[in-house]
């Protein structure tokens, strides 16, 4: 059983009005635990993946 959805199933579902896909981090550590250049560096490695892969960035929201 997996908990997460793999690109293509992120581009099926944007085109749904009801739904919004934002960034958030690339390995999903707790921001409130890690530093805040760490912090930094999830939350823009996550925004770069996604412009790399043609998907685009609108914002981010906090994983969780």
């Amino acid at each position: 059983l997996k908990d997460y959805i793999n690109l293509d199933e992120a581009k099926e579902l944007s085109g749904n009005p009801l739904v919004a896909l934002e960034s958030h981090t690339i390995t999903h550590p707790n921001l409130t635990k890690v530093s805040l250049s760490r912090a930094k560096d999830e939350i823009s490695q996550s925004k770069d993946y996604l412009e790399a892969t043609g998907w685009g960035w609108q914002g981010s929201s906090p994983p969780g």
